[in-house]
């Protein structure tokens, strides 16, 4: 993940985060920052070297409440960072995401909307966007996901959740009443942090677009954090 922000053209992220981690993670962080810091026009590093676990959770691939809650969190700390610094972009990208054309920060950029994201790629039909949503937040199947997963329809296409790895622009308006936590005051779904954040953008108005960049992403197939397989497409 740390040599592709560094292949990345454009704006690179700045802040690094580590916790409840039973690897090396920490250390690998450590490293790679003497390596890179210089080239960051700011960093905040925040290594959390206890708890390894969550005390509710019943093995280190279990989500229970209070990871979601962390997480989101976790991401509304950096959202809060980025607008504090003036921050005109901030880049979400789970770990288990690879972004392998170094343009794409500018292809995304170049659609010139508040949230984007890449469409990504694995060896199902499983990506990072949702076509239909039911009234309760959950995955709904539509007969327009297949065509876009599938690179038969291209473009950007509004929809009802991404995920994974997605894109805001800072400087729109419309940006600022997007968040991750708390979650908005009419919020009764599952408590789940990509469900919070979709209707977070729902309620601001936004659509959430997935983008057909050239074939340019690559992704680990997971639900979280989990490598199962790797696909990549150039």
């Amino acid at each position: 993940m740390f040599a592709i922000f560094n292949m990345i053209n454009g704006p690179h992220p700045s802040r690094a985060a580590t916790d409840h981690s039973v690897d090396n993670s920490t250390a690998m962080l450590r490293e790679w920052l003497k390596q890179a810091q210089d080239q960051y026009h700011y960093v905040e590093w925040r290594p959390m070297e206890q708890p390894k676990s969550y005390t509710d959770e019943w093995g280190p691939k279990h989500w229970p409440p209070s990871r979601f809650n962390h997480v989101m969190k976790l991401r509304q700390a950096a959202l809060k960072a980025a607008r504090e610094r003036w921050a005109d972009y901030i880049l979400f990208a789970d770990s288990d995401n690879l972004l392998t054309n170094p343009r794409i920060l500018n292809l995304l950029m170049a659609e010139n909307l508040t949230l984007v994201a890449p469409m990504l790629e694995s060896r199902s039909l499983y990506s990072n966007f949702w076509c239909g949503i039911t009234p309760q937040g959950y995955y709904k199947r539509t007969p327009d996901y297949q065509p876009i997963r599938e690179w038969k329809r291209l473009g950007c296409f509004a929809v009802p959740m991404v995920h994974s790895t997605f894109l805001l622009d800072l400087r729109r308006d419309a940006s600022r009443e997007l968040a991750f936590y708390p979650p908005h005051p009419d919020y009764s779904w599952a408590f789940d942090d990509i469900m919070v954040f979709s209707f977070s953008a729902r309620q601001a108005g936004q659509s959430l677009t997935p983008s057909h960049p050239p074939r340019v992403v690559t992704m680990i197939l997971s639900r979280h954090n989990t490598l199962v397989h790797v696909v990549v497409k150039t």
